[in-house]
Formats: structure tokens, C-alpha cells, sequence
């Protein structure tokens, strides 16, 4: 188990996932289970739902007690930088420091070799510029103008309805 706090939960979910994929997470214990026993033995769940920040560390910390998590590197809440103001030196070296990261430079030569390499290319890196020809717009849009009459049907509107309920008691902790 790992317990931890955020603000924003969905984007510090997505950057765990992300360090684990990459082999890069700040937890030598999580990434080994993470690495030893792959990413469907974990599972992600809100413990609780806190509505002011400034609890959130607090709240932390009682669920580490409780909990005693074996992945977390620090067993103590308050070392969260969460509210602490850090002064222009140390902002200045953290600035310095991701610089350095900013990846490999490549050379003259590479960036002439990988140009002439990509000229005549008919597409790059946007999929939206490619140019579809007739039947494959058709298509496209017999299936859009299908899947339509699914989209907003009385059916539809009532799950979503149904769901957008659930959603909203779930963040204010109740049931239905």
C-alpha cells in the first residue's frame, strides 16, 4: 500500500503511472513490486475525499499511522511541499537543475541527416492533415450519423443522469 495526498488527483495518478511505466518512480519499493508483478496487481482507490487543503496534510498523516504503508518513502506528512514557500535561491537552482535535463542536443550533421530523412514525407506528425478521399468520408459519415441516434437517446440521458448522481455523492462521501 501507498498512501498519498494531492490536489489535483487525477494528474498525480497519471504521473505515478507514468514514473512506474518509465522505470522512474521516486519509490525504489513501489517501482521493484511495480516491475516484479506488473500493473494490473495494483489498484487505485481515494481513501478520502478532503475538501480543504489545509487538512490535507493532517489527513495524510493519519492514514499513514494508520495504514503503515510499506511503499511510501517518507512516513511522515509533513514534508510535503505543499503551502511552502521556497525563496528565489532555491528557485533558481531547481531552474538550473531542470536545464540540465533537457535532453540530448543532436549535431549538425543529425539534424541535417533526420531532414533530409522526413522531406517528401506526404505525412508528419499530425493525423489531421491527412487527405481522405471520398469513400473513406463517406463512410465516416454514415457511421457518425449512426452512432448519433445512440448518443442522445432517452436511454443514454438517463445513464448519464444515473451516473452524474453517483459521481457527485461519491465526492461528497454519501451513498446511493
Amino acid at each position: 500500500m501507498y498512501i498519498g495526498s494531492s490536489v489535483a488527483i487525477k494528474r498525480r495518478w497519471s504521473r505515478h503511472r507514468r514514473m512506474l511505466a518509465t522505470k522512474t518512480h521516486h519509490s525504489p519499493k513501489l517501482q521493484a513490486a511495480y516491475d516484479k508483478y506488473g500493473q494490473e496487481a495494483f489498484d487505485w482507490q481515494i481513501v478520502e475525499y478532503i475538501d480543504h487543503k489545509n487538512i490535507l496534510i493532517e489527513r495524510e498523516q493519519f492514514w499513514l499511522d494508520f495504514f503503515k504503508p510499506v511503499y511510501n518513502v517518507a512516513l511522515y506528512a509533513e514534508r510535503s511541499h505543499l503551502g511552502r514557500k521556497m525563496s528565489a535561491e532555491t528557485r533558481q537552482k531547481m531552474s538550473e537543475a531542470h536545464k540540465k535535463r533537457s535532453g540530448r542536443k543532436w549535431s549538425d550533421e543529425e539534424k541535417l541527416i533526420h531532414s533530409i530523412r522526413m522531406t517528401g514525407k506526404k505525412y508528419g506528425r499530425r493525423p489531421y492533415k491527412r487527405v481522405l478521399s471520398a469513400e473513406t468520408r463517406a463512410k465516416l459519415s454514415a457511421s457518425s450519423r449512426y452512432a448519433a441516434g445512440y448518443i442522445d437517446s432517452p436511454e443514454t440521458r438517463l445513464k448519464r443522469s444515473i451516473a452524474a448522481k453517483a459521481m457527485w455523492a461519491r465526492r461528497k462521501g454519501l451513498s446511493i
